[in-house]
């Protein structure tokens, strides 16, 4: 088999003993430096069949943790997941990376995506959060603990704010274009599960998130306009957002007869009640250049929340 192979890429058949020694035994993998030249298949089957089969007969069990655990906190092998309830999570992405994507210079490219997604890690640290993971053009984070909705809800909308304010003409100076990005978020909170999958004593490992909550908030981020910046809260987290006025009502810049206006309004989403969700609380405005940094102390202080 190996010589056929030898022979099939055209390889000296001297460098025979060179390929030999780094047949990998144990994945029943030829390699030639970093070319695979043979694969059994049918072993990775049966590996990954054992693997499946140990699995699916284990009994699964849940610990219970009053906040996320750190990197290397979650069980790695164990049939063992962490179960962690009233985290917030939150997803935000940008909105017109397409056109971005097809009109910038692909160094302008990298420089946009370095702005979004960096200071969106900035902002998320800022307020805390327990973990967050990036993908593309976006991502999504978990807030735990005391007040978690409400940080996650401040992140949210101290970035849209920011990317509608400064980021967006930025770009357009940059591409010298007419070229704008927005921001879509959610925010829903809820229970999840956590463990760790990959093989021990090696970098390759990564968390799995697991439990309707991170799903949900997905789906409620692709109900968000694509026309226009926009926050979407689910029910469960708007229960707790209501309480407060400086998140519910406007500012003095915008008052209709005397009285502050209700910024939320609630549109029902056929397409989320397979999901386990009616609908979701939709948020257009931002934070006001003038009160915005008021009403933000105010809510720190009724919340007690100090930033990191």
């Amino acid at each position: 088999m190996i010589s056929s192979v030898i022979t099939h890429f055209g390889l000296d058949l001297n460098v025979r003993k060179c390929v030999i020694s780094t047949f990998a035994e144990k994945q029943n993998i030829v390699k030639f430096g970093d070319s695979i030249l043979a694969f059994n298949l049918q072993s990775l089957y049966d590996e990954a069949n054992r693997d499946a089969n140990n699995v699916c007969d284990s009994e699964i069990e849940f610990i219970s943790r009053k906040s996320l655990p750190q990197s290397d906190d979650a069980f790695l092998e164990a049939p063992k997941w962490f179960r962690i309830e009233n985290v917030a999570c939150s997803f935000i992405d940008m909105v017109g990376s397409s056109m971005i994507d097809y009109q910038a210079h692909p160094v302008t490219s990298c420089k946009i995506y370095q702005a979004f997604t960096g200071n969106l890690v900035h902002v998320w640290r800022a307020f805390g959060v327990g973990f967050f993971d990036l993908k593309g053009d976006g991502g999504f984070a978990l807030f735990d603990g005391e007040n978690a909705v409400v940080k996650a809800f401040l992140a949210a909308e101290v970035f849209r704010s920011w990317v509608d304010l400064y980021l967006d003409a930025k770009i357009q100076k940059i591409t010298k274009s007419n070229v704008s990005i927005k921001t879509r978020s959610s925010v829903h909170i809820g229970t999840v599960d956590v463990k760790r999958i990959g093989k021990r004593g090696t970098q390759n490992q990564n968390h799995v998130w697991l439990n309707s909550t991170i799903n949900q908030s997905s789906k409620l981020l692709n109900i968000a306009s694509r026309e226009e910046d926009e926050l979407i809260a689910s029910e469960a987290a708007y229960k707790v957002l209501k309480e407060c006025e400086f998140i519910n009502l406007s500012c003095d810049c915008d008052i209709w007869n005397g009285r502050k206006n209700r910024l939320w309004k609630f549109h029902e989403h056929e397409d989320l009640h397979k999901y386990g969700l009616r609908g979701g609380w939709h948020l257009k405005s931002m934070w006001c250049q003038q009160h915005g940094n008021t009403y933000m102390e105010n809510i720190f202080d009724e919340y007690g929340i100090k930033l990191a």
